[in-house]
C-alpha cells in the first residue's frame, strides 16, 4: 500500500458554484485559470482515480458548499468513487462544510471539505465507519479576523497599488465608486445601480466578504473593494487575506495572481483539518 500519510485534493469548483450547471457537458469548453479546458466538471473522479492509485494513509478534499446544495447527487457519486475501488471499500470518508474565518482567517469564505482515511488506517485507530470520519473534523480555533488585524504592518510598493489604481481609472465604475462611503462600520454596496454591479466597500473591522477571481479583477464590475481607498485589494494584501505569508511568491501577471490567490484554499483552514487527522496518526505511522 501507498506510504504518503496525507493527500489534498482540490479541483475546478467553478461549474457547482451558484453560477454554473454542475457536471452539464464535460466536453465544452470552460475557462479556466487563464486557459481553455474540457471536462472540468469532471476532474474529482479524476482525483477519486489518482486517489486509488496513490492509496495515501489520509486525504482532503476541497469544493464549493454548492456541490452538496445544489448537486446532491453528485456529491454522492464523488464520495462512492472515493468508498470503493473495483466494487472492494478502500477508504471512509465523509463531508462538512467549513468556514475559513473560524480558523484564523480574515475571510468569510465556506467551502466544503471532505476527509479520508484509509480502510486499515481506519481500523487500526477507531475511525472504521463514515460515521466516525466526522469527529476528525476540527472545532472553530479562534474568532473572526477583521481586516484592521489582518493589514497591521503591512508594506506595500507604489507598484503594488498603482496598477489597481489605474484599473480603476480606466474602468467604466470610477465614477460609482467613488460614491461608496470609506471606512463603513459594515459592508456598503450603492442601491439603485445596474444589477450588474455589485461592487461592496469592506469595513476595516470585519473579514472580508468571499474573494473570487472574477470579482477581485482590478477592473470588474463586481467584488470586495478597500475600505478606504478607491481600489481593489492589491496583491500583498490579498496573500493576507488568505492567509498567505508575506513572502510567497507569485509567478505571471497581476490577474494570474489574483486568479492564483483566489482559487486556492486558505491555507490556515486547510492546516486545521490537515492537523485535527495528523492528531490520530499514531497507528498511520505504523
Amino acid at each position: 500500500m501507498g506510504s504518503t500519510d496525507l493527500m489534498h485534493m482540490s479541483p475546478p469548483c467553478q461549474p457547482f458554484s451558484k453560477m454554473r450547471h454542475g457536471i452539464g457537458d464535460p466536453a465544452r469548453e470552460s475557462f479556466h485559470s487563464g486557459v481553455q479546458q474540457t471536462f472540468a466538471s469532471t476532474l474529482s473522479f479524476d482525483a477519486a482515480m489518482l486517489l486509488h492509485v496513490a492509496q495515501p494513509k489520509c486525504a482532503t478534499f476541497e469544493n464549493v458548499p454548492g456541490l452538496a446544495e445544489q448537486y446532491p447527487q453528485v456529491l454522492a457519486r464523488i464520495l462512492d468513487a472515493f468508498r470503493f475501488s473495483n466494487g472492494e471499500r478502500r477508504y471512509y470518508c465523509n463531508w462538512k462544510v467549513m468556514d475559513a474565518q473560524h480558523f484564523g482567517v480574515p475571510q468569510r469564505r465556506r467551502r466544503l471539505m471532505i476527509a479520508l482515511v484509509r480502510c486499515d488506517v481506519a481500523d487500526k485507530i477507531g475511525f472504521g465507519s463514515d460515521e466516525a470520519i466526522l469527529r476528525l473534523f476540527p472545532s472553530a480555533t479562534r474568532s473572526s479576523v477583521t481586516i484592521r488585524a489582518a493589514f497591521d504592518r503591512l508594506v506595500q510598493r507604489r507598484d503594488d497599488e498603482e496598477v489597481f489604481f489605474a484599473a480603476t481609472r480606466r474602468a467604466s465604475y470610477s465614477g460609482l465608486l467613488t460614491q461608496l462611503p470609506r471606512c463603513p462600520e459594515k459592508r456598503k454596496r450603492l442601491k439603485n445601480v445596474d444589477v450588474h454591479y455589485t461592487l461592496e466597500r469592506c469595513s476595516w473591522d470585519h473579514p472580508a466578504p468571499t474573494l473570487t477571481a472574477t470579482g477581485q479583477k482590478p477592473n470588474s464590475l463586481a467584488g470586495a473593494i478597500h475600505p478606504e481607498r478607491d481600489r481593489k485589494f492589491t496583491i500583498p494584501e490579498l496573500k493576507r487575506l488568505f492567509g498567505l505569508p508575506d513572502e510567497f511568491q507569485l509567478m505571471g501577471t497581476v490577474q494570474q495572481a489574483v486568479d492564483t490567490i483566489c482559487n486556492m484554499v486558505p491555507p490556515p483552514m486547510e492546516a486545521a483539518l490537515a492537523g485535527s487527522i495528523v492528531k490520530h496518526r499514531g497507528a498511520c505511522c505504523l
